[in-house]
């Protein structure tokens, strides 16, 4: 009959997760007022594509789907890509679909990070490539909090929106508070400065130059 009972949840609202290995997995949102709940599953469907840093297939670099981001997001399914940089994600969520994929570069080149929004359908698969690329423009500086630096404090060079569609290179700072981020592209960015421990996450807008570095004093 596929049913189910949970007992002593929490007054507040929970998220339930189901998983078949015939079906996508589903995640659904029950609470303690809502004594009868349905939760229908389908059978998904797949990604499919490759990941390249400035046009060479990247190896061993791990996507993951985030299925209905505005609504309920859970991360639900992993793929890694192969040799020649391909992937496939199976049996994910229909309906939109946030997939994520990231590339661990060397010091100031940082951790190259992209999210694309796409729409899954049931028994269909969705061809979704990453191309990471890499520029001659850098951004630089430091980060205070009141007159002293801040070490392994997250900055992140960010152009678009995380559950829209999003580039990412991020760093962290050193001993001293200062950071580096090379191999960027040229453009208008967001500069994010997250410090160790605290929530509220800092911007400012950044205007970079191919070939140039751009200098940005964060004072806290």
């Amino acid at each position: 009959m596929g049913r189910f009972e949970l007992t002593d949840i929490a007054a507040n609202e929970n998220r339930v997760s189901v998983a078949h290995p015939e079906y996508a997995p589903v995640t659904a949102t029950i609470d303690r007022a809502r004594s009868n709940v349905r939760i229908e599953l389908h059978e998904g469907g797949s990604i499919a594509g490759a990941v390249t840093l400035n046009g060479e297939a990247v190896a061993g670099i791990q996507g993951s789907v985030l299925h209905n981001p505005r609504t309920s997001p859970v991360r639900t399914a992993y793929a890694t890509t192969d040799g020649n940089g391909a992937y496939a994600i199976e049996k994910a969520g229909s309906g939109p679909t946030l997939v994520y994929a990231t590339v661990e570069l060397d010091g100031a080149f940082g951790e190259r990070f992209a999210s694309r929004n796409v729409h899954v359908q049931d028994g269909a698969q969705t061809s979704l490539n990453f191309g990471f690329v890499t520029g001659g423009a850098a951004v630089e500086g430091a980060v205070t909090l009141d007159g002293l630096p801040q070490a392994s404090a997250m900055v992140s060079v960010v152009l678009g929106a995380m559950n829209t569609g999003a580039d990412i290179v991020r760093v962290r700072t050193d001993q001293q508070g200062g950071f580096r981020v090379e191999g960027l592209t040229a453009g208008s960015f967001e500069l994010q400065i997250r410090l160790p421990g605290m929530d509220d996450l800092i911007t400012q807008p950044v205007t970079l130059v191919d070939g140039e570095t751009q200098r940005a004093e964060i004072t806290l």
